[in-house]
């Protein structure tokens, strides 16, 4: 699984389930701040040039 370095998956509880699971997954940690290598950030980047040129909605229904 690649994952971000978002303070969420650092927590207690999400270590040691992946001790648990060890065998099962492989964690990847990408690189701190990398959104280039995020395909989330590429995705939601390429949807906000495409859809918002100026980069706002103009009004609520613009947002829907």
């Amino acid at each position: 699984m690649i994952v971000d370095r978002h303070s969420v998956h650092k927590v207690k509880k999400v270590q040691e389930w992946l001790v648990e699971h060890e065998n099962k997954i492989k964690l990847l940690l990408l690189p701190p701040y990398s959104p280039e290598l995020n395909p989330d950030e590429l995705a939601n980047q390429d949807i906000k040039r495409n859809i918002f040129r100026d980069g706002k909605a103009k009004d609520k229904p613009e947002l829907m």
